[in-house]
């Protein structure tokens, strides 16, 4: 590093690197004065989210390198702050994959702030989409989320009634309760440390990990079917012990677990809720609570790091690589679509600035035919496209995961290059993306394109004696227009491309991950 940083505004005599694209990056904006934004891009397990810090600490020892002790003080204490947000953003967003042992499972979009002399000021994070099934349950030879592992093997796991992480089937989903090499109970030490210095304090820490015991305890409740239409608690002991660190009311949860009430002109009408129903509500809640609680810790984080000032900005962007695995869900062709749209922008950039440079060389590229996944975005992405189709489904009382595959087979299968499928396949389509063709698997969309909870649970929740529990989900409010998880993603995709192109581009690509993930 120290070679890259002796240079002057720009790299000229050491290799690519990406401190290199760090450093050229910094030096435009402060040539051109204009926001600049590096785009970090490869499939899962390449080394993005690395290569993301490795950028944030350049940027962070190249704006100390010149000028006033005081504001190369200042800035020190601005990168701390930033760096030390890592352990708990990967603590609580990051599992390991079969490709990857420290996998991101959502999208961030930091905005590094900097004023008129170079200097960092701040940070601003934005995040995109966690995936929510993993916070329950993994596939084979994969974990749910670092956070569940951190505290069934660090030192307060006796503090929250927990055994080791084998003994919860969650953590023991993808029979890996272990990653060599790491030390989970370290890295709960770690993180706790993380904690403190971005200035959480001790009833938040208490509070943060209240509610990843509790959700461990709960995913341990198992029902038991009196008939088809009805269900009963098998055992109430783990709601005993949830409702403990949660600090919140068991006789409330026993009972919304296994009935629904619904208004009818006559009164509210109490109805049981068969065995899958209530796993499915259980599951919503542990689910909903966990989300919130990781958007909450990146709001407290952009609370210290957001300065609110800044001449401009280099926006860095670390969301998830390209997915094509055995089995590929909702959560794939969401994670699909970030890659498409960004594809998208990179074709449309660079191949277009290439065609302008040979027309301005007066080279004819009327025969060059650039290469265009327009056609394959818009068949997600437009109202009765991919994901328009299945919100229609979900708006439809008698909507169904069959439906919606029917529906977007009779548009698009055999009248589309861009879409296919399994000659023997029942519930699965084929997307021919830019990068590969993905053949995802239609089950439990509908619910998960929905990600409703309901408000009994919100209002069990937002009564802990917890004041962080107490304000993670948001008041009930029957009058609200429902945002499916599909919606609220592509308008967040709209927006991010809409700040992309307000900047300059850049890119840093990471190559293929490597099969034994190293370096």
């Amino acid at each position: 590093m120290p070679d890259y940083l002796a240079e002057g505004d720009y790299i000229r005599n050491n290799v690519p690197h990406s401190w290199a694209q760090a450093h050229n990056t910094w030096g435009e904006l402060r040539r051109d004065c204009s926001d600049q934004c590096i785009l970090i891009s490869g499939e899962s397990g390449a080394g993005k989210t690395e290569a993301a810090k490795i950028v944030m600490k350049y940027l962070g020892a190249l704006s100390c390198r010149d000028g006033e002790e005081s504001a190369k003080e200042a800035a020190r204490k601005v990168a701390f702050n930033i760096n030390q947000a890592s352990p708990i953003l990967e603590g609580f967003g990051n599992a390991k994959t079969v490709r990857n042992d420290n996998s991101s499972r959502f999208g961030k979009f930091m905005k590094v702030q900097f004023d008129a002399g170079g200097f960092l000021v701040g940070a601003f994070t934005t995040k995109y989409l966690l995936e929510k099934s993993r916070i329950v349950t993994s596939s084979l030879n994969e974990r749910v989320y670092h956070a569940f592992y951190l505290l069934t093997k660090g030192s307060d796991a006796g503090k929250y009634n927990l055994s080791g992480a084998p003994t919860y089937k969650s953590c023991n989903a993808g029979k890996a309760c272990d990653i060599n090499g790491v030390d989970d109970g370290d890295d709960y030490r770690l993180c706790i440390q993380a904690m403190k210095d971005c200035a959480f304090n001790e009833d938040c820490i208490d509070g943060i990990w209240s509610m990843v015991a509790g959700c461990l305890h709960l995913i341990q409740t198992d029902f038991k079917e009196i008939d088809k239409d009805s269900c009963d608690l098998a055992e109430t002991a783990n709601i005993e012990k949830a409702c403990a660190v949660w600090k919140t009311d068991a006789s409330i949860l026993k009972s919304e677990l296994v009935t629904t009430t619904i208004p009818t002109r006559d009164g509210p009408v109490v109805k049981k809720l068969n065995k899958v129903k209530a796993a499915d509500g259980r599951d919503s809640l542990i689910k909903a609570s966990y989300d919130s609680l990781f958007a909450w810790q990146v709001l407290a984080i952009n609370d210290l790091t957001d300065s609110g000032t800044g001449q401009n900005f280099i926006g860095l962007l670390d969301i998830f690589g390209f997915e094509d695995f055995e089995y590929n869900s909702f959560e794939q062709i969401c994670i699909n679509l970030a890659n498409e749209t960004l594809q998208n922008h990179y074709n449309n950039y660079i191949f277009q600035k290439d065609m302008d440079e040979c027309r301005a060389e007066g080279v004819d590229v009327t025969e060059v035919v650039c290469p265009d996944n327009t056609p394959c975005l818009r068949m997600m992405t437009d109202k009765t496209g991919v994901f328009g189709m299945l919100d229609d489904e979900c708006s439809m009382g008698t909507g169904s995961d069959e439906g919606f595959l029917d529906k977007v087979m009779d548009k698009f299968d055999g009248k589309h290059d861009h879409f296919s499928k399994k000659k023997l396949s029942k519930n699965s389509f084929i997307v021919k993306h830019y990068a590969a063709d993905v053949n995802y698997t239609v089950e439990g969309w509908l619910d998960k394109n929905r990600d409703t909870l309901k408000p009994a649970m919100k209002n069990f929740m937002r009564a802990s004696g917890h004041e962080l529990l107490a304000g993670l989900l948001p008041e009930p409010d029957e009058n609200a227009k429902k945002i499916t998880v599909g919606g609220f993603f592509k308008q967040q995709l709209i927006d991010m491309m809409e700040l992309i192109n307000s900047t300059n581009p850049h890119w840093i690509r990471c190559v293929k991950p490597h099969p034994a993930k190293k370096p």
